[in-house]
C-alpha cells in the first residue's frame, strides 16, 4: 500500500530528539502558535515542525520511544503492530494528545474513519489548537463526501495556521464546489 505523502511527515517527526521540559514546551508552543498568524508559508512549515516536535514529547522516554516505534511500523505498513503500541500509549497516557492523534492517523490509513474521528475528537479535547488533527478531520470528511464539514475543519485550521501549505487552496476549492452544487 502506498502511503499518502503527508504521512511521511510522521517519519520525519519520529527522528526528532525530544525536548526535555514539558512545562517549558507548553509556553514555547503557545508562542509559536501565535507566530503562525503572521508567518510566511515557508516560515509556517518550520514553525509547525517545531510545534509538532514539542507535541510529540510525552514527558516519558518509554512512551516517546514507543511512539517512534509505532510510527516506524506505520510507515512500513505494519498497522497491527503499530496499533498495539498506540493502544498501550493511549491507555497508559490518556492525557497525551499526540498518542491519540497518531492513532487517529493509523485508523485513517486503515480506512477506519469512525475510529479516526473518535481519536481526533479526543486529540482536540486535549489540544484544541492541533492543526494536524483538524487537517486530518477535514481529509476524512472530504473522503466521505461531507464537504461542508470538511470546509469547516479546514477553516478551523486556517484560524490557527493561515499560511499552512495548501490550506487556502483547499478552502477555495471546497467553497467553489459547494457553490456549484447549490446552483
Amino acid at each position: 500500500m502506498k502511503l499518502p505523502k503527508f504521512f511521511f511527515l510522521l517519519g520525519f517527526l519520529a527522528s526528532f530528539v525530544f525536548p526535555s521540559s514539558i512545562a517549558g514546551n507548553e509556553s514555547r508552543t503557545n508562542e509559536l502558535i501565535d507566530k503562525l498568524q503572521t508567518s510566511t508559508t515557508q516560515e509556517t512549515k518550520v514553525i509547525e515542525r517545531r510545534i509538532l516536535s514539542y507535541w510529540m514529547d510525552s514527558g516519558s522516554e518509554e512512551i516517546n520511544s514507543l511512539l517512534n516505534q509505532s510510527i516506524e511500523y506505520m510507515n512500513r505498513g505494519e498497522f497491527q503492530a503499530s496499533l498495539k503500541i498506540l493502544n498501550y500509549i493511549v491507555a497508559n497516557r490518556p492525557e497525551f494528545a499526540e498518542g491519540w492523534n497518531i492513532r487517529a492517523t493509523l485508523h485513517y490509513l486503515m480506512l477506519n474513519y469512525d475510529l479516526s474521528i473518535d481519536d481526533i475528537n479526543r486529540t482536540l479535547e486535549l489540544n484544541p489548537k492541533h492543526f494536524g488533527a483538524l487537517n486530518g478531520l477535514a481529509l476524512i470528511y472530504e473522503n466521505t463526501g461531507q464537504k461542508i464539514r470538511a470546509l469547516e475543519a479546514y477553516e478551523a485550521v486556517f484560524q490557527i495556521s493561515p499560511n499552512r501549505f495548501g490550506i487556502r487552496g483547499a478552502i477555495d476549492r471546497l467553497k467553489k464546489e459547494l457553490m456549484s452544487n447549490s446552483i
